[in-house]
C-alpha cells in the first residue's frame, strides 16, 4: 500500500512539473506575439489594417484624381451596357515614417491609380453600383486594390466626391 501511495505521488508531481511546463511555453509564446504585434504597429505599419474611420481627419492626406474616371460598366440584366463617371480621392495615413515616400508613390504612379478605379469599375454593372450600398461596395474594392498593388496599409481609403451612373 504504501508503494502505491509513493507511485501515485511521483506520478501527481510529474503532471503538475508538465503542466508547469505547458503554461511557461504558452506564457512566452503569448508574449512574443503581443510584443512582435507591438513592434510591427512601431514600424510603420507593416502589419496595420488601419481605416481612415479609425483616424484623426487631420491625419490623413488626401490624393484626388486630376480628372473623374469614365467608363462603361459590365453589362446588366438588361443587356445594356451603362456609363458612370466617378472622382476618387485616395486617402493616405500620415503620421508614419514612411508616408511621404506613399504619399509621392501615389502621386508618381496616379495613371496606374486610375487604371485600378477604371478596371475596377468597368467589373461591376449598374445594377451593383445603384444599390443603396453600391458606391461602398466600389470603394471598399478599390482600397483593397490599392492596398495590395503598392503592397502598403499605409492607403487607409477612398473617397468619392462626385459620381454619375447613366441609366
Amino acid at each position: 500500500m504504501e508503494k502505491n501511495n509513493k507511485v501515485m505521488m511521483f506520478v501527481i508531481m510529474g503532471l503538475l512539473v508538465l503542466l508547469m511546463v505547458i503554461l511557461g511555453g504558452g506564457f512566452i509564446y503569448v508574449a512574443n506575439l503581443l510584443r512582435n504585434s507591438a513592434d510591427a504597429a512601431d514600424n510603420g505599419g507593416g502589419s496595420r489594417n488601419v481605416t481612415a474611420s479609425q483616424m484623426d481627419p487631420r491625419d490623413i492626406y488626401l490624393f484626388p484624381l486630376e480628372r473623374a474616371v469614365a467608363t462603361n460598366l459590365r453589362k446588366s440584366a438588361d443587356g445594356i451596357s451603362h456609363l458612370a463617371n466617378v472622382s476618387f480621392s485616395v486617402g493616405i495615413d500620415n503620421t508614419q515614417k514612411e508616408s511621404e515616400e506613399t504619399i509621392a508613390l501615389i502621386q508618381d504612379k496616379e495613371p496606374m491609380v486610375r487604371d485600378i478605379c477604371l478596371s475596377t469599375m468597368r467589373s461591376m454593372t449598374y445594377d451593383e453600383l445603384s444599390r443603396e450600398d453600391g458606391m461602398d461596395v466600389l470603394r471598399y474594392q478599390v482600397l483593397n486594390r490599392l492596398r495590395e498593388d503598392f503592397q502598403t496599409n499605409l492607403i487607409v481609403s477612398v473617397s468619392i466626391s462626385d459620381w454619375y451612373l447613366e441609366p
